[in-house]
């Protein structure tokens, strides 16, 4: 006997847009602020390289290397995004005062 999967892609949608937890605000900003994107294909491809890289050496071996495999990457990103040399960011981030590498780390939301 088939199942059939009730969560289809159709049933989240509108799960999304009529149900209890409704993100229907959020799922439209793009209507309401200029210059927000329809689609999150830029942050889609950023993760692109570290996905491959991921997949070539099978993963990582603890709960620690995931984590660590999961924000590296995104600091580096933010580093190059914001035009400064990785090494140089890391060094403000871990050297510096807390408010000022909140500041280097969120410079353009505050």
């Amino acid at each position: 006997m088939k199942t059939f999967n009730l969560l289809t892609t159709s049933n989240i949608l509108r799960l999304r847009l009529i149900g209890p937890k409704r993100e229907y605000p959020r799922l439209f900003t793009f209507l309401k602020i200029k210059n927000v994107p329809a689609t999150n294909n830029q942050a889609e491809q950023s993760l692109r390289n570290i996905v491959i890289f991921k997949k070539i050496c099978f993963g990582t071996r603890s709960p620690e290397g995931s984590y660590t495999h999961s924000v590296f990457p995104s600091l580096i990103l933010t580093a190059k995004r914001q035009g400064k040399h990785p090494l140089a960011f890391f060094n403000t981030l871990l050297t510096s005062d807390i408010k000022t590498s909140q500041a280097a780390l969120y410079r353009n939301f505050f």
